[in-house]
């Protein structure tokens, strides 16, 4: 994507509760969102709608406002979630997996194999009904290098992905889970799989 060529995806209605204290009622969100549209932006991303009622509720009158942002939710790459939040309207979903032995042992227990089976099932049932999806791997700075390449070409292979995406703490993870060495060969290799997919 060239410098000439992108697009703001804001999410403080996503990012901006999810912390101690944090909470805005379901007029504030739609205000909020207003407001980014009049700002411009090109994607408003919300909560998702599997995470309480409340949100589902709020993703999909938002959805039903008639702005000119898209609007998308964020949720696990799970066929559940992928239902409800077509179900709310939107115009886009990201979905995510925790790739790292990690969150692979402690938080879904899939193993890449399933991660593999599963994506491909939820982003094209996605894409089936219409809508933009982004894939992205969770935890990724943590993930093995060959797993999450593994991951991201058997669903870019695909070819109904909109965007593939790496969600990660990149400062944090500099810090506290990785060296810069390890970093610098997780671009690499995102460079050469670049160069590959063409």
């Amino acid at each position: 994507m060239s410098l000439q060529n992108f697009a703001i995806i804001e999410s403080t209605l996503r990012e901006g509760e999810q912390f101690v204290g944090a909470f805005f009622t379901s007029d504030q969100k739609v205000q909020i969102a207003e407001m980014l549209d009049a700002f411009g932006v090109e994607y408003i991303e919300l909560t998702s709608p599997a995470a309480s009622p409340q949100s589902f509720a709020d993703v999909r009158r938002i959805a039903r406002l008639g702005l000119r942002a898209k609007i998308l939710t964020h949720t696990r790459c799970h066929m559940d979630d992928a239902k409800l939040a077509i179900d709310t309207g939107v115009d886009g979903i990201d979905v995510l997996f925790g790739t790292s032995s990690l969150l692979r042992q402690f938080s879904h227990g899939k193993s890449i194999p399933e991660i593999i089976h599963t994506a491909v099932e939820v982003v094209t049932y996605i894409k089936s009904q219409g809508v933009e999806v982004r894939f992205s791997s969770e935890d990724s700075f943590r993930s093995e290098e060959a797993e999450l390449l593994r991951v991201y070409l058997a669903v870019d292979r695909l070819g109904v992905v909109d965007r593939l995406g790496i969600a990660g703490t990149a400062r944090a993870s500099l810090s506290f889970y990785n060296t810069r060495e390890e970093i610098d060969v997780l671009a690499a290799a995102l460079v050469r799989a670049r160069e590959m997919l063409g």
